[in-house]
């Protein structure tokens, strides 16, 4: 992996569900911590190939290896929120996030 390729810095939030005090629940995204990433689309010659990919996945999202990262998690750059579905190790030094945008309006 290129540093060069890792250019966009994002925050990685996870979700912290507590009581409203009326019965309901609230849920609040915080961060947990941020990176630097690389974003790719998924092109649909990608997903032909990749039979694992859903109809539900529009990014692919590379970073460097770090634990606690899970699908549990959002990704938040620019104006952009990203869901990630999947988590793959490519190795000591490389994680791939594939990812569902969010239309977050």
């Amino acid at each position: 992996m290129r540093a060069g390729d890792l250019r966009h810095y994002a925050a990685f939030r996870s979700v912290t569900k507590a009581e409203d005090g009326m019965g309901g629940i609230t849920e609040t995204w915080s961060t947990d911590f941020s990176a630097y990433i690389a974003i790719w689309p998924f092109s649909v010659r990608e997903a032909a190939e990749n039979m694992r990919v859903s109809a539900d996945v529009t990014h692919k999202i590379r970073m460097r290896y770090r634990t606690g990262v899970t699908p549990d998690m959002r990704i938040s750059w620019n104006s952009r929120t990203f869901e990630i579905k999947g988590v793959m190790n490519r190795g000591k030094h490389t994680l791939d996030l594939i990812c569902l945008e969010l239309d977050v309006t």
